[in-house]
């Protein structure tokens, strides 16, 4: 009677196998990752906006004027200068003498380096505002 031998482990093949499926995984995931955290990081940027654009809808209401609405007037918040801000990420902010709002990244340390992202207001005939973005972030697909 012969005695058959039990395998103790993989053979190489297997192992290769195994290898090279991780590999085409982390060739998959490591792009799709790296796109999701820079378009965490402009939502959060965005975000930094809103309360500035709220202030500016506000100005609005009050002045009846967009000419009324920039930073530091009228209850919209004053300009955040470079260096200024302690957002990560945040290099300015800033609201023009007509309401238009200019964020930048690309301060110290930011891995991602410089974009803007703009919010234009246009005041309607029956007294709202409407906003168009723009920058480099909007024609990346990232705001």
């Amino acid at each position: 009677m012969k005695k058959r031998k039990i395998q103790a482990g993989f053979t190489l093949i297997e192992l290769m196998i195994v290898i090279a499926i991780v590999g085409i995984l982390a060739a998959v995931a490591m792009p799709m990752y790296t796109d999701y955290t820079t378009k965490a990081r402009f939502v959060s940027i965005s975000n930094q906006a809103q309360p500035v654009k709220l202030a500016v809808d506000l100005c609005v209401q009050a002045t009846g004027a967009l000419t009324a609405c920039g930073g530091g007037s009228n209850g919209v918040p004053a300009n955040i200068a470079s260096g200024a801000s302690n957002i990560d990420f945040l290099d300015t902010l800033a609201t023009s003498a007509t309401g238009v709002i200019t964020i930048t990244t690309g301060g110290a340390g930011d891995p991602y380096g410089a974009a803007t992202y703009t919010l234009t207001p246009t005041l309607n005939g029956d007294g709202t505002v409407e906003w168009a973005k723009g920058g480099s972030c909007v024609g990346s697909g990232y705001c």
